[in-house]
């Protein structure tokens, strides 16, 4: 990676709360906890559009609301499997490591989705 990469990743890092790239930069913990972060905060999103109530005013409006909320929180939870999914990398790559430095261990173990 080039340096104005690697300050563009660092910018978008720490300022932005991209995971994505505090991986890239090489901070692990960081991206950790910004998908910690955003995922706590889209479930309390989830929580807060399926509590919402919806008006029944007619049977196509109530139809077309019910439909909305459900695209909203499907779009949310996409979010977060795309997170997850990120988190599991890292995960994997810190076993890899730990197996490459430790070659006791013959088991080998991954996560998946």
């Amino acid at each position: 990676m080039n340096k104005i990469a690697f300050m563009f990743h660092n910018f978008r890092a720490k300022h932005c709360m991209s995971a994505t790239s505090a991986l890239k930069v090489g901070d692990r913990e960081l991206a950790k906890f910004i998908v910690n972060i955003k995922n706590s905060r889209d479930r309390a999103k989830i929580s807060r559009i399926e509590s919402s109530p919806i008006p029944y005013v007619c049977n196509e409006q109530f139809a077309s609301d019910v439909q909305e909320m459900f695209l909203k929180t499907e779009r949310i939870y996409e979010k977060i499997r795309t997170r997850n999914k990120l988190l599991i990398e890292i995960y994997n790559r810190e076993l890899s490591e730990q197996k490459m430095t430790d070659n006791r261990s013959a088991q080998t173990v991954s996560f998946s989705i």
